[in-house]
């Protein structure tokens, strides 16, 4: 995590399913209140993942920060669904 003028960037590597990561950062801008989601895709390195993932995850997402625990709630609930398992 790191600090740009107003700005707080978080990156993460989010486990889904049991072989796969979805790596993403949030940027967080103060001044605006606003979160930025941006998914770090490798067409390639993460076909598996593109399998299963909503396409609101494969692009970018910018979102008010009062909204973030809904996110994160969408992205876990996606990562507990065993339908897409199948």
């Amino acid at each position: 995590m790191f600090s740009l003028a107003g700005h707080m960037i978080l990156t993460w590597r989010f486990c889904l399913l049991t072989t796969v990561a979805l790596r993403f950062s949030l940027t967080y801008d103060n001044k605006s209140n606003q979160v930025s989601y941006t998914p770090y895709i490798d067409e390639k390195r993460d076909k598996e993942l593109l399998e299963h993932l909503p396409d609101y995850l494969t692009d970018e997402i910018e979102f008010e920060r009062q909204f973030e625990a809904r996110f994160f709630w969408r992205m876990l609930s996606f990562n507990n669904d065993d339908t897409r398992r199948e």
